[in-house]
């Protein structure tokens, strides 16, 4: 394809997607040019794919994806020039979401992302707890001893903020932030909510009823919550 003919289409595609005003950003992978539109309803699908240049087109959110192949570049080229667009680099094609449908195998994938990165902690714990015990029958490590002691400060810290390495992990699983992530786990181990669920408090929220139930150590209400938030 000449200059002329990227200039040419660079113009219709502009054109075909509801003019300069209604794309709010210009990007391109390796394949595609992208528009992220403003009004999804001023786009004309049909007339970009009769183009020629044009392979087909494609719907990501508000993001309208024109796939040109191997020319992506100086078609990009051109319709910045045509427009008045800042460059952007070219993004990493992979970065796209793939959708998959919902099962029950999909939920257990979930789960999988989000505790195998916390398997060194409950490895590293339970071997603590395997020392604690043999040591102990052995009566070569009695639970008054100094050295048991201190190995069950690990232990505990392993167990009882598992809420919070969850709420980092099945963050970074549903891409919220991390510190968001670990802030709900750390809601359901607070001292103050974990002493009002002792004392049977009646709590609420904005006059919605809080079940009141301890959530130590468990891993689903942290993994539930994340996904929810993000």
């Amino acid at each position: 394809m000449s200059k002329k003919n990227y200039t040419e289409l660079a113009n219709l595609l502009i054109e075909e997607v509801g003019g300069k005003s209604n794309i709010s950003l210009l990007t391109h992978c390796i394949t595609r040019v992208r528009f992220n539109v403003k009004d999804k309803s001023k786009v004309n699908a049909e007339a970009i794919k009769a183009a020629e240049g044009v392979m087909g087109t494609q719907w990501q959110g508000n993001q309208f994806q024109v796939v040109v192949g191997a020319e992506v570049n100086a078609i990009y080229d051109a319709v910045c020039e045509a427009g008045g667009f800042e460059k952007q680099d070219q993004i990493d094609e992979n970065l796209d979401p793939v959708k998959k449908k919902f099962s029950i195998n999909t939920i257990f994938e979930v789960v999988a992302d989000c505790v195998n990165p916390l398997l060194p902690i409950l490895i590293g714990i339970g071997f603590i707890k395997i020392i604690q015990i043999l040591g102990s029958q052995l009566g070569i490590l009695p639970a008054t001893s100094p050295t048991y002691v201190t190995l069950n400060f690990v232990y505990e810290a392993g167990l009882y903020f598992l809420p919070i390495y969850t709420g980092y992990t099945s963050a970074k699983r549903f891409n919220l932030d991390p510190a968001l992530g670990m802030l709900i786990g750390a809601m359901i181990i607070a001292p103050s909510f974990v002493a009002a669920v002792g004392a049977g408090t009646e709590l609420k929220l904005f006059g919605l009823p809080v079940y009141a139930q301890t959530y130590g150590n468990n891993l689903f209400p942290t993994i539930i919550g994340v996904w929810i938030a993000s």
